[in-house]
Order: structure tokens, then sequence, then C-alpha cells
């Protein structure tokens, strides 16, 4: 059986994972809110060339 990764929804719609957020008063919205931006700046940093020489453990003396 293949392994299939676990959604954003899914965590956040799961009954077990609700029920520790409303404990530690985690505003699901607010949490949605937050992995989306920080999903959106590092498919941004993906995209954005990389400036200098690449690394290489030739380059180390």
């Amino acid at each position: 059986m293949p392994h299939q990764e676990l959604t954003l929804d899914d965590a956040l719609s799961d009954p077990l994972v609700r029920m520790v957020m409303a404990a530690d008063r985690v505003d699901p919205q607010a949490l949605r809110a937050i992995l989306n931006s920080i999903a959106s700046t590092l498919d941004r940093a993906k995209l954005k060339p990389q400036r200098g020489a690449a690394f290489h453990a030739t380059n180390c003396a």
C-alpha cells in the first residue's frame, strides 16, 4: 500500500487535531493562513535564481 501525504485540509479537518487546537486556542483559519503564507514564500524561493557559485566539496581546503 503506497504512502499518502496528509494534506493541510485533511489535518485541519481531523477531529483529534481540532480538539487539540481548541484546547490550545488555535484558530484554524489563522493557522491555515500562516501555513499558506509560508508555503507561498517557500515556492517563490524555489523559483528565484541562486546568486553566486554553487558549493562543491572541492571548493573546501
